[in-house]
């Protein structure tokens, strides 16, 4: 059986977020209302694409972003179209497709 571990990681998403789309945050809390979802923070106004800065358990850094950006898009509405990782994780990228 894997255990899941806490992974870090930065999902960039398809539009900046409002300040109406961020109150589920202030709603439902940093977890989105689900403690498995992990820490989720995000950026919103700017001229740029929001950001959600992501500390969420996986079996796998996959699994832990599948969950983050479900999350986030039940809630805001917002896709992930990107991931950033520090060098600790970049292995765990290795063999995932990229998405143009």
């Amino acid at each position: 059986m894997t255990t899941a571990v806490e992974w870090e990681f930065t999902l960039i998403l398809d539009r900046p977020l409002s300040e109406e789309d961020t109150r589920a945050f202030d709603e439902l809390g940093e977890d989105l209302g689900d403690p498995d979802n992990g820490s989720l923070s995000c950026t919103f106004g700017g001229p740029g694409p929001s950001s959600s800065h992501c500390f969420t358990p996986g079996i796998s850094l996959f699994d832990a972003a599948s969950r983050a950006a479900h999350a986030i898009y039940q809630h805001t509405g917002a896709r992930a179209v990107r991931i950033e990782v520090d060098e600790a994780h970049r292995q765990s990228l290795d063999g995932l497709a990229s998405v143009a």
